[in-house]
């Protein structure tokens, strides 16, 4: 892999081309990768209500139905879908900067529009949970309720954060790309596994709490890192398959010898003293590259995919709305399930609120999923101008 500070730039090239064009593959990419997480998030976490032993009020916790079938556990690899998403970010953010120049207005203007369209949906969500905790609590809720309406009614948020935060790092990523290359990533992912070698290692003691946290930053920058460094440098299928074998076997290393859970969400198993996801381990890291490296690998084919379906309506409005999808999925789910638990207090809802691990959950949530889908729907229509709509009207059906 090529470190060498004197690979062309793209800056004057690119900032000459004017606004880039929609690339089919990058929507194709970020829209089912969106989707991939949507849809196994909904399949993969459900709510369990019962009375609290203490208090003898009512309390709602989550639940998944991966938790008994440890069979399934390698199904939360699909999270690390993630990566492809950070991937085409750092890509995409690294050609707009080059657009734009380096001074320091630039990056104050440039900021203001990449991060636009993050501060409205994740304002609202964060309003909204936090108002529907507060009349929970005021109204005397089980403050465990209160915990699970917070925790996931915010846990989108987290990854807007997080790709919020290092897109404003951009500027910064291709400067460490010029000079330092592929490099950068691969210093990112020792740096993780020092800090999993604190956490998890022999010496692991009181530290390992705080220290843990130090994984958030190179945890999620190292695939960003990898679309900075696309942007400049193509990837060969040789390099590609190289790094694909590579990641493959540092995970079975990792899952099969070193102890980490095969499951890369705490929904996806039974091991709750260990997370691979809060924050992010070295293994979920791994997943992502292999993601990343995949892709790299099946570039053309990929490509070949997107350009038929590039006026696919599903995937071109999972790609314009990211953030409105991410920072919704979750509160939408809870939502219904509040609202079932306050009128039919005691009631299982299959699919909705109830054991999940029962075969029925399973069949009354795959009912609930279109019921889903036209709320997500609903909420990125809202505040369109008008304009907007017609255009997107004009798109075909969505068939390949």
């Amino acid at each position: 892999m090529n470190s060498n500070p004197t690979v062309a730039d793209p800056i004057p090239d690119l900032a000459r081309r004017g606004p880039r064009p929609r690339q089919p593959l990058f929507d194709l990419l970020r829209g089912g990768g969106l989707l991939v997480v949507v849809g196994g998030h909904w399949l993969a976490s459900g709510l369990a209500a019962g009375l609290d032993p203490a208090s003898g009020r009512l309390r709602l916790d989550a639940a998944s139905p991966l938790q008994t079938h440890p069979w399934a556990a390698p199904l939360t690899w699909a999270v690390g879908v993630l990566g492809v998403f950070f991937l085409v970010g750092g890509r995409l953010s690294a050609e707009s900067w080059a657009r734009t120049g380096r001074t320091g207005s630039d990056y104050r203007h440039w900021l203001a529009r990449r991060l636009g369209s993050f501060v409205g949906p994740a304002l609202t969500v964060g309003a909204v949970v936090g108002a529907a905790a507060l009349a929970a609590g005021a109204a005397g809720v089980e403050p465990g309720l209160i915990g699970t309406v917070l925790g996931l009614g915010l846990q989108p948020l987290w990854f807007l954060l997080a790709y919020a935060g290092l897109t404003a790092l951009t500027p910064w990523a291709v400067r460490l790309d010029r000079w330092a290359g592929w490099a950068v990533p691969v210093v990112l992912g020792l740096s993780l596994a020092l800090i999993d070698f604190g956490r998890f290692g022999p010496g692991a003691g009181s530290a390992a709490g705080w220290l843990a946290w130090l994984a958030v930053l190179p945890g999620w920058w190292l695939t960003f890192q990898l679309g900075v460094a696309w942007s400049v440098r193509p990837v060969s299928r040789p390099a590609a398959a190289g790094l694909l074998a590579a990641a493959g076997a540092l995970l079975a290393l990792l899952v099969g010898r070193l102890g980490y859970p095969v499951a890369l969400s705490m929904a996806g198993g039974s091991d709750i003293t260990r997370s691979n996801t809060h924050p992010p381990s070295l293994a979920v890291v791994t997943v992502m590259v292999i993601w990343v490296a995949a892709v790299w690998l099946g570039q053309d084919r990929l490509t070949r995919l997107a350009q038929r379906w590039q006026d696919n309506r599903l995937i071109a409005w999972a790609s314009r709305h990211p953030v409105v999808i991410l920072a919704w999925h979750q509160p939408i789910v809870l939502a219904p399930a509040l609202l079932a638990c306050w009128l039919l207090p005691g009631l299982d809802l299959p699919g909705l609120v109830g054991d999940p691990t029962a075969a029925v959950w399973l069949v009354g949530r795959l009912a609930w999923l279109p019921l889903f889908a036209l709320a997500l729907f609903a909420l990125t229509r809202l505040g369109r101008p008008r304009a907007s709509r017609a255009s997107a009207g004009r798109l075909p059906l969505p068939l390949a």
